[in-house]
């Protein structure tokens, strides 16, 4: 159990670390560049991102990936209920929670392959 808490913990940290960077690149690009990005194209980058969070999971479990994904995205659907359903934090669009199960779909893809990787 603490194997998978700290694989989950470092496989957060590494969102997060990759979230920060995705979202100064893009923010750089708008600001001095002028580039107008599509909010879909911003969601299939986080798409992305989950996919290799995931994979930084399954890489550092090596075992049960799918139960240890299924826990974050227990925990990450819960985030999603507290501040975008009952809080309203921000205005959602038609298609914000099918990317939402695309998030939840593409970590779980991660840490599956990142298990089933043959390891020298």
């Amino acid at each position: 159990m603490k194997k998978i808490i700290i694989s989950i913990l470092i496989s957060i940290f590494v969102l997060l670390v990759l979230s920060f960077i995705s979202s100064l690149v893009v923010s750089l690009l708008q600001y001095y560049k002028g580039v107008k990005i599509s909010p879909y194209l911003i969601q299939i980058i986080s798409l992305i991102i989950f996919l290799i969070s995931g994979m930084v999971y399954g890489l550092i479990n090596k075992k049960q990936g799918l139960l240890g994904s299924i826990f974050f995205i227990l925990v990450y659907l819960l985030f999603v209920l507290i501040f975008d359903v009952f809080l309203k934090v921000h205005p959602t669009n038609n298609y914000y929670f099918l990317f939402v199960i695309g998030k939840c779909c593409t970590y779980c893809i991660g840490s599956v392959l990142a298990v089933n990787l043959k390891h020298s």
